[in-house]
């Protein structure tokens, strides 16, 4: 039968919710119910670390303290290896950092307590191989290993006979 009259079911739909919106307000009014705030702007989320995860629940970014103290953010790739990372340390060191596919360090820039810039490459060994600092006084001090001292020089000298 109702399916002959759908402007009836209509009808009775919305007298009904009139009657239970006038029997709720006659009841109800004045009674205030337990509800959870509206943040305001401006309000302050306090934690030590935030990390985001992908679909599988892989690490993929961080920011806040790290294990070993450092303020920071790190970027993790699919294999959950950081490869990047901006830090603080406790002692006042700031630098990025960027690593290979296992996670070690290759590259950096960093400025020390002093305020000394670096920068600084690194094999896959994990050995510094070219550090190029400016001094606070102005002086620039360049760093090589054995190997890239030959090769630096061999680069000079056929630069001096061309």
């Amino acid at each position: 039968m109702l399916q002959k009259y759908p402007g009836l079911i209509l009808v009775l739909a919305v007298i009904a919710g009139l009657v239970g919106g006038a029997v709720s307000n006659r009841f109800l009014h004045g009674f205030t119910f337990l509800t959870q705030q509206t943040p305001q702007q401006g309000e302050i989320l306090r934690t030590q670390r935030v990390e985001i995860i992908d679909q599988e629940g892989k690490r993929r970014a961080w920011f806040g303290l790290s294990p070993q103290g450092n303020t920071g953010i790190g970027l993790y790739d699919q294999e959950g290896h950081v490869r990047a990372a901006l830090s603080v340390t406790p002692d006042k060191v700031t630098g990025l950092m960027f690593t290979d596919q296992e996670g070690t360090r290759r590259g950096g820039f960093i400025v020390s307590p002093d305020g000394e810039p670096a920068v600084e490459l690194y094999d896959k060994d994990k050995k510094c191989r070219i550090r190029l600092t400016a001094t606070t006084d102005g002086g620039r001090n360049c760093g090589f290993t054995i190997e890239m001292r030959i090769l630096v020089s061999l680069l000079a000298y056929r630069l001096r006979e061309t």
